[in-house]
């Protein structure tokens, strides 16, 4: 299992030995998520995995669980559940949850929370730079607006979409998710066009502005630091491990018996 900055102290307090760091203390959740409240007793709670401790501790249940980035995996536990009976309350991204819910069917209550990336991707504009790019294929990450899912050719994570730029017979693409990932995508397929999905208007100062703040907070200077120093612990008390692991390992415990890697960093 490898774990994100939002997933670090889940072992911090295990071993003596075993400490996690962050290279930004400033990081934060990049989810718009709605009131706390909306967190009901009655559904079955799915979060993804790299929501916070708090979260996770709320998900105490007899059959909560958390689920990874990936949509395949995502919408393979939901179907679980789905067939189960179960009525699913899913968190934090509405999107996401649209999407698998689209996906599989299943009786979903969504939170409403939203990537501050994501959200920002424009079907309408799209339309137009499609026009303009008739033969390019659309790339998109599932935590976009539907009307921007419904126009994609690949919808999926991270290693799905740089996965599409090599295997699909196609020359140019326009991706929308966050701009980070050209870099993976140049790497693997140097000879293809990477174009941005737009996030505005004509009239916008910056038309394509897919960028995430809260990852560009991370840097190799930051990372040098605490491996240096030790700074930016993380602490977490054994009493809020014991409880905010349990909805983790019953994921893990789930991809077991189906023979699936779970990756914590939006690859899985």
């Amino acid at each position: 299992l490898h774990l994100r900055s939002g997933s670090g102290g889940m072992r911090a307090g295990r071993s003596g030995d075993l400490r996690w760091t962050v290279p930004d203390r400033g990081r934060r959740l990049h989810h718009r998520s709605g009131r706390r409240s909306v967190l009901l007793r009655d559904p079955f709670a799915t979060l993804r995995t790299e929501q916070s401790v708090d979260l996770r501790r709320l998900c105490l249940d007899e059959g909560d669980i958390c689920t990874p980035d990936a949509t395949g995996v995502a919408a393979e536990i939901i179907r679980f559940l789905a067939d189960r009976g179960e009525k699913i309350l899913w968190a934090p991204d509405k999107y996401l949850g649209q999407y698998v819910q689209r996906e599989t069917g299943a009786d979903m209550l969504l939170w409403q929370g939203a990537c501050v990336v994501h959200e920002e991707f424009k079907g309408k504009e799209l339309m137009a730079m499609r026009a303009e790019h008739p033969h390019a294929k659309i790339l998109v990450h599932p935590e976009s607006p539907p009307s921007v899912v419904s126009q994609a050719d690949v919808v999926g994570s991270t290693t799905a979409l740089v996965n599409a730029v090599t295997s699909l017979d196609a020359d140019e693409f326009i991706v929308a998710t966050d701009k980070g990932i050209f870099y993976k995508m140049q790497e693997a397929a140097p000879e293809k066009l990477l174009l941005e999905a737009p996030t505005s208007g004509k009239s916008a100062t910056c038309k394509s502005c897919a960028h995430c703040p809260w990852m560009a907070m991370n840097g190799l200077r930051k990372l040098t630091h605490v491996l240096e120093t030790g700074a930016n612990e993380i602490i977490v008390d054994e009493a809020t491990r014991l409880k905010a692991i349990v909805p983790i390992q019953r994921l893990l415990d789930f991809a077991s018996t189906r023979d699936t890697v779970i990756l914590g960093n939006n690859d899985a």
